[in-house]
């Protein structure tokens, strides 16, 4: 893997806050949840967020604690999706906050991912394949 000299610009940063986002409101729908296959699907979601941003640091030589620093220090777009996760108090509930996370973060992978065209291959590689997991996850949780 290349090491870049990119810093984080605003994109990359999304990308990180996106995911460290997803993480913990996945890692708290989880929590609130009863329906053990809901809490492993959760479960599993939150620990692909954390592997994608540790992904996104090493790739791109940031050190991790910095980034989970700006990450959950950081008033983002998405930081009112959490609440929404932690407010409800059934599966229902829940299940719809989840997936209005997952919608909003494709969205933003989407656009992050058209403005970072000029980072080398193997970085877009990598975030596009993140992407294609989120993509793929929200198909799950449509069908859930």
């Amino acid at each position: 893997m290349q090491n870049t000299q990119i810093g984080i610009d605003a994109n990359i940063q999304d990308l990180l806050i996106a995911n460290y986002q997803r993480m913990v409101a996945f890692d708290q729908a989880a929590h609130l949840t009863q329906e053990e296959e809901m809490k492993d699907f959760y479960n599993s979601k939150a620990e692909e967020s954390e592997n994608n941003l540790k992904q996104l640091c090493a790739c791109l030589n940031i050190d991790e604690d910095k980034a989970i620093a700006m990450a959950s220090a950081n008033n983002s777009p998405l930081a009112h999706l959490q609440p929404m996760v932690q407010n409800r108090k059934n599966s229902l509930g829940i299940l719809n906050a989840v997936k209005l996370l997952e919608k909003s973060l494709i969205k933003w992978y989407r656009d992050s991912i058209a403005e970072l065209k000029s980072l080398p291959n193997d970085i877009m590689e990598i975030i596009q394949g993140q992407f294609q997991s989120m993509v793929q996850g929200q198909l799950q949780l449509n069908n859930l």
